[in-house]
């Protein structure tokens, strides 16, 4: 959020583990311990503000993680379907989903609880 730490997602099975990593942008030294997956990452994301992490993997896993030292803070968030999107909303309690079927799924942020479930667009 600051321009002093940027993400990567490692997701073409070329790295062991797949994970998404925090870096130091003026040192490009890592910060924190790896955000371990299963599979391929395939898309990273700081919270507003940088305090949190939003990952999800290119499979039906998501999990938010802690902006300083990379330490998981939610649950693995299990979608079930093949996740294409993730958002965190403005206030960081929540985070969202969109999953093949375009599903959105509504998540705590903390607990990892489904909150709801609707078409993606409100259709």
């Amino acid at each position: 959020p600051d321009g002093s730490r940027l993400l990567t997602g490692m997701s073409d099975g070329s790295h062991d583990p797949l994970a998404a990593q925090m870096w130091e942008t003026r040192t490009h030294q890592p910060l924190g311990a790896p955000m371990l997956h299963t599979d391929p990452v395939g898309q990273v994301m700081f919270f507003r503000g940088g305090a949190r992490i939003l990952t999800r993997s290119e499979e039906s896993l998501a999990r938010v993680w802690n902006g300083a030292d990379g330490s998981a803070q939610s649950p693995w968030i299990r979608c079930g379907r093949r996740i294409l999107n993730i958002d965190a909303s403005p206030d960081g309690q929540m985070i969202s989903t969109v999953d093949e079927t375009g599903i959105m799924r509504v998540w705590d942020a903390d607990s990892g609880e489904q909150l709801s479930a609707s078409p993606a667009g409100g259709r």
